[in-house]
């Protein structure tokens, strides 16, 4: 007990990086556990559970290990993880997020600016803004690197590995669509809004249903806009910057990534082009120039500009799940998207999922026993399940419209509702999920 107690006692300021090698270093029960899909979350997953000495196999479906997509928020409470983990930001070609901007009526004249400067003095790590394919190729280095036994047994991943509704929750045997099977202590399921896995947890389908919103998605070089005198203004000397253009019902998102070489954009939009139900980067639908033109009807001039330089434009039906009551039964957790799936309005979903697997790495760590399990699972639901369920509300809208929400989130949130941007990033960033699950397992291990 005094080395358990000491583990938790000797934390550094961040609450993250001499716990969590404690921990590694501490005796316990190793586990062999089964990762279903290797996105975000499932890497991410792996990694930490990596690093507690467990044995991790990813069963991955697709053929190729690359994240769809096009970028994606790293926060505070996100990257002060990743950071702990040894993600090398710039490998992955991060940019800083710097400043935060609202233009309102479809034009580009500045509503509201919100400087993040000292995001490490005031929330512990920076705040990034990355493509996605090189978070997830960081990602995967971290989960398969074998440089000594102080990150854990590499993480082995299986391609072209489908699951079937025949594997088994409560056994932990993972059966394939080959007819191959695979005997675990325990399964995580990251496959996504669409999981297999809901059902078997719940005892419902509980399926995603559509939001009545899509979104494009698309990248613009930055140097095919600085090349334009129309749209030069708008991106010449203007680092780090995350913007977000409203109009009605409608907005546009926009920020750099990867060296600030190319800009992401997002249209967010009432949803009638999809043809589909189905949340997918690859959605069949009507996706030209001219759709995503119609989708801004009365953007500015400015914007039509930037929008006619849009090519291979993704559409996205965006899908919603009330907040589930569990997410764990028998042997097997959801965990990100499967979880909580998420609208991009708070750019979370994958913060959250990266949460996710951080924290259960700490409650599946100190086991004497397989037989804590179910224990160990209610801790990580302690803490997990008010926040993610909270994010899943908040981000039906936008945070400037945090007024419409207050109701529903309310009974997820301990204190006030955050009701604007302030408020959002405040409760948002600030959120040490490594600190709270260790200070939850201390409490369990000395009861």
């Amino acid at each position: 007990m005094n080395s358990i107690t000491s583990s938790f006692d000797n934390r550094t300021n961040d609450g993250t990086t001499t716990s969590s090698r404690l921990l590694r270093n501490a005796a316990g029960k190793k586990l062999d556990i089964g990762i279903i899909g290797a996105g975000i979350g499932g890497l991410g997953a792996a990694i930490a559970l990596r690093r507690e000495g467990h044995r991790v196999e990813i069963f991955e479906r697709s053929k190729f290990k690359y994240e769809l997509g096009a970028a994606i928020n790293v926060c505070p409470n996100a990257s002060r993880l990743l950071t702990e983990w040894g993600f090398d930001f710039k490998r992955a070609r991060a940019v800083v997020g710097i400043y935060r901007k609202l233009m309102r009526d479809g034009n580009l004249d500045i509503n509201y600016a919100f400087e993040i400067k000292h995001s490490v003095a005031k929330y512990g790590a920076e705040w990034y803004l990355l493509h996605r394919v090189d978070l997830h190729s960081e990602l995967l280095r971290l989960a398969e690197e074998q440089e000594g036994q102080s990150i854990g047994i590499p993480v082995k991943i299986r391609l072209d590995a489908e699951v079937t509704e025949a594997t088994d929750i409560e056994t932990a045997i993972i059966q394939l669509k080959n007819g191959d099977k695979f005997k675990k202590d325990f399964i995580v399921a990251a496959d996504g809004v669409h999981s297999a896995f809901v059902s078997k947890i719940t005892g419902s389908s509980s399926p995603a249903i559509p939001s009545g919103y899509s979104a494009f998605r698309f990248l613009i070089p930055t140097e095919t806009l600085l090349a334009d005198p129309i749209t030069q203004p708008f991106f010449a000397n203007k680092p780090g910057s995350l913007n977000a253009i409203i109009y009605q019902d409608r907005r546009l998102i926009f920020y750099p990534c990867r060296d600030e070489t190319i800009e992401n954009f997002v249209t967010i939009h009432p949803d009638t082009q999809s043809r589909e139900t189905k949340e997918d980067w690859q959605a069949a639908g009507c996706n030209t120039r001219d759709d995503l033109l119609a989708a801004l009807p009365a953007a500015d001039p400015s914007i039509k500009a930037i929008l006619q330089k849009a090519e291979d434009i993704k559409l996205w039906p965006l899908l919603f799940r009330k907040p589930l009551k569990t997410w764990h039964k028998g042997k097997c957790v959801l965990i990100g998207d499967a979880a909580h799936p998420m609208l991009p309005h708070q750019g979370q979903a994958g913060a959250q999922a990266l949460e996710d697997g951080a924290a259960l790495a700490v409650m599946l760590s100190q086991l004497h026993s397989s037989d804590e399990i179910p224990r160990r699972l209610e801790l990580f639901e302690k803490v997990r399940i008010n926040r993610a369920s909270a994010l899943q509300i908040f981000s039906n809208v936008g945070q400037d419209q945090g007024e419409r929400m207050q109701k529903d989130a309310q009974p997820y949130v301990n204190g006030p509702v955050p009701k604007n941007p302030e408020e959002f990033q405040e409760w948002n960033f600030r959120h040490d999920v490594m600190k709270e699950s260790l200070d939850v397992l201390k409490d369990y291990i000395g009861a």
